[in-house]
């Protein structure tokens, strides 16, 4: 593929310790999981050992060259409905003329030929330059937001009668959170339940305490809270009919508040879907919550008709 003043062709195994240079020049101080790993004298030492193995192994890569030399590159690995794009970044020197978009178009034509509907990547919270770009490639963040509350919010005892807590054992508690959270994607995230469902879609947690959620003795979700001591996150996973009941979201918390036996100082709430967040946010806010975004975010693209494309 041709474009411009550059060409886009296949990474060859003698490109790879320029990629690794590269992805410490333009990744360190962007990507927060690279920053981090590359903080350590003797992790940056291993990782440029380890990372030109990951890269040959990990998935297709490609290389945009102009003048001679790599102006950026960008690699995809595929799953059952999706192929991930990673490792996608431009030399300073070369951004803004149109490399990254070039890239992720040669990206998407490989994906479609060989089947998949969907392209993935992740992008950190703080990369707006980048989210900007795949926003503007049709690419939409997978229900990215929680909730964060501190010691400062007060939460009111709920009436017992009306909402009230089941302590389960780990078997059950990951398999009703299963259920409930297949639910919540569904009703929450039509839009890429499918795709989220087989391929990206996280197994209940390993640890914890599980909770199912009753409402007038009626089972109506379940709810997960983390050992932390100081930092306390609760999922909490609802029917749809109760997205909208504050009451039964703040008596929840309470109660699963209450169990811990302290006021921590942090309490993060995840809803099962955007669709829920979108509705049981504004309440919790006006309580003093805080809503945050994911330090990374999953953004998603749904191709073209592949069928109507091959025509």
């Amino acid at each position: 593929m041709d474009g411009g003043d550059y060409s886009i062709r296949p990474v060859q195994i003698w490109d790879l310790p320029r990629l690794t240079q590269m992805a410490y020049t333009n990744m360190t101080g962007v990507d927060v999981e690279f920053t981090r790993f590359a903080r350590h004298r003797l992790a940056r030492l291993l990782g440029h050992i380890v990372l030109p193995f990951y890269l040959l192994t990990s998935g297709q890569g490609y290389k945009a060259v102009a003048n001679g030399e790599i102006a950026g590159c960008a690699y995809v690995h595929m799953r059952e409905f999706s192929g991930v794009a990673f490792n996608v970044n431009v030399n300073r020197p070369y951004r803004r003329q149109g490399i990254g978009r070039a890239l992720m178009g040669h990206v998407e034509e490989r994906i479609r030929r060989v089947g998949r509907r969907w392209v993935a990547l992740q992008v950190d919270r703080g990369n707006r330059p980048a989210e900007r770009l795949y926003q503007s490639l049709g690419y939409r963040a997978y229900h990215p937001d929680y909730l964060r509350s501190g010691q400062e919010v007060t939460l009111l005892p709920p009436r017992r009668e009306q909402v009230t807590l089941g302590a389960l054992s780990l078997y059950e508690g990951r398999s009703l959170f299963q259920k409930y959270a297949d639910l919540e994607r569904r009703e929450g995230d039509a839009w890429a339940a499918t795709v989220i469902k087989h391929d990206f879609a996280d197994r209940p947690p390993p640890e914890g305490q599980f909770w199912r959620c009753l409402h007038e003795r009626q089972e109506i979700g379940c709810a997960w809270q983390s050992e932390d001591r100081e930092k306390v996150t609760v999922v909490l996973l609802l029917e749809r009919s109760h997205w909208n009941q504050p009451m039964i979201t703040r008596g929840l918390l309470r109660l699963l508040q209450a169990q811990r036996g302290n006021h921590p100082l942090t309490l993060d709430v995840h809803f099962g879907s955007s669709g829920h967040h979108a509705i049981a946010a504004a309440p919790l806010v006006e309580l003093g919550f805080e809503d945050r975004r994911q330090a990374r975010i999953l953004m998603l693209k749904e191709l073209d008709d592949l069928e109507g494309e091959a025509g």
